[in-house]
């Protein structure tokens, strides 16, 4: 049985759905399976015929908007899906995100010999001046402007995320994001709020319903970079319902391709007056990003 036959299968029998019952709710829901019946869903679950990818990401939003991930065995299955999904992401890193990190090769050594900090508990500013250190250094010269002090203030909001790697206390990688208004959000891909300006006013609470706001993203390899974003995955999957969008502001075109790559679509873009290059406002909802085709590939 395939991992999609496996998470259809225990939808239905979580929710006491025959097979004729669920591929029912499915076909009412909308054309992508007005045509499915309990013969072809009862292939997908045997594994005897796959649904295309565009499918099996319809079948998650599906399950997601209905509620059937909120708790239960769903969700604790594809939960565990998203636990292991940094090692096969290190390998799609390799290909795609070179750009994007430094050129340090991966060492081998085992993932769970890095240490992951959580900057929503960290104190010690030495590890936001290394966060702020990189971005600036990865930006057009005299755009990023976020002292190390300002950066702190907004990782320690409840609703942040801001994760830090480590091994023997040298800075290998991070991720921060920021859990924006839906108007803040808005105005951030526009451009009409400076990446540079976002405040705690700015930022809602944990059980509001939002935009996470992708603010700083580095590793030095690969396998770094794939350990941040999966931890990063499995976040936004734990608290998807209170999540609307995922948002990014970009100064740079190959982060524009990364991003679509896993998708996020670019929703704006224009040069900026001040620096003069050009920006990208990308946007996409919550569940488009958690299974963009990607993603998918690598654990569905």
């Amino acid at each position: 049985m395939t991992t999609i036959g496996k998470f259809l299968r225990l939808v239905r029998q979580e929710h006491g759905f025959t097979q004729e019952k669920f591929a029912e709710r499915l076909a009412l829901s909308g054309k992508n399976f007005e045509a499915l019946n309990a013969v072809t869903l009862s292939r997908w679950e045997t594994g005897t015929t796959l649904p295309s990818y565009k499918k099996r990401r319809e079948l998650l939003k599906f399950c997601v908007h209905r509620g059937y991930m909120e708790k239960g065995p769903c969700h604790d299955f594809v939960r565990s899906r998203f636990e292991h999904l940094a090692a096969p992401l290190a390998g799609i890193f390799q290909h795609n995100y070179q750009t994007l990190i430094a050129n340090v090769p991966s060492l081998r050594i085992p993932l769970e010999e890095y240490r992951l900090r959580d900057l929503q508990r960290e104190q010690e500013l030495l590890r936001y001046e290394h966060i702020t250190d990189v971005e600036e250094a990865s930006n057009p010269p005299g755009y990023y402007t976020v002292p190390p002090q300002g950066l702190q203030k907004l990782c320690r909001h409840p609703a942040s995320f801001g994760l830090l790697c480590e091994r023997k206390q040298q800075h290998l990688g991070h991720f921060v994001m920021f859990k924006l208004k839906s108007e803040a959000a808005r105005r951030l891909v526009h451009h009409r709020l400076d990446e540079n300006l976002v405040s705690e006013d700015d930022l809602c609470s944990g059980e509001e319903r939002g935009s996470y706001y992708i603010h700083a993203l580095y590793g030095v390899n690969p396998t770094i970079a794939a350990l941040v974003n999966a931890r990063a995955y499995l976040y936004l999957f734990d608290n998807m319902a209170a999540i609307e969008t995922i948002s990014i502001f970009s100064s740079r075109a190959d982060g524009r391709r990364l991003a679509r790559a896993y998708g996020i679509k670019t929703v704006a873009h224009g040069r900026h007056k001040g620096c003069g290059f050009t920006w990208y406002g990308m946007q996409s909802p919550m569940e488009d990003i958690l299974f963009s085709d990607t993603v998918l590939k690598l654990i569905f």
